[in-house]
């Protein structure tokens, strides 16, 4: 082979690498926007979850009546 085969071959197969390297690239960036709209709305419901977790506790607890410190120790007394 020639010194211009040479050349040629490898500008061909450095073509070659740079569509293959391009073709990752988009597979990869479409992975990434897929991963991300299945990833988001479940983030969302977990914080959603989470979030009506906290507001039911917060309200249940709200409605308990607080002995007073008093009124627990007369209560202790009768048992």
């Amino acid at each position: 082979m020639d010194p211009e085969q040479i050349r040629e071959e490898m500008r061909l197969r450095r073509a070659s690498i740079d569509r293959k390297l391009d073709l990752l690239a988009v597979y990869t960036r479409n992975a990434k926007r897929q991963t991300l709209r299945r990833a988001v709305p479940a983030v969302m419901a977990i914080a959603g979850a989470l979030a009506g977790v906290w507001a039911w506790k917060t309200r249940a607890r709200a409605k308990t009546p607080r002995r007073s410190l008093g009124i627990a120790r007369a209560a202790a007394a009768f048992r």
